[in-house]
C-alpha cells in the first residue's frame, strides 16, 4: 500500500486531484485485478472449466474490492493521518 500511496502522491501533484481520492481508486483496482486473477485460477483449478462462473467472479470481485480495497484503503489513510 506503500507504493500505490507513494503514486498516488505523485499523481496529486501532476493533476492537482485529491490525493486520498487517487489512492482510494488505484487500491480498489488492484485488488480487483488481485481477485479476479485468483477467481479464474481458482475457479479454472476447481473444475478445469470457466463456464457458468460468471456470476460466482462478480460476486467475488465485488467483495473484494469493496472490503479490502475500499475499507483496507479507508482504514489505511485514517492511521496514516
Amino acid at each position: 500500500m506503500r507504493k500505490i500511496d507513494a503514486l498516488s502522491e505523485r499523481l496529486h501533484q501532476l493533476t492537482k486531484w485529491d490525493s486520498a481520492y487517487l489512492f482510494l481508486v488505484m487500491n480498489m483496482i488492484f485488488w480487483m485485478i488481485i481477485a479476479g486473477v485468483t477467481g479464474v485460477i481458482g475457479g479454472y483449478l476447481y473444475d478445469h472449466t470457466l463456464n457458468g462462473k460468471g456470476l460466482f467472479l462478480l460476486c467475488w470481485l465485488g467483495y473484494i474490492t469493496v472490503f479490502i480495497g475500499f475499507f483496507g484503503g479507508i482504514i489505511y489513510l485514517y492511521r496514516k493521518e
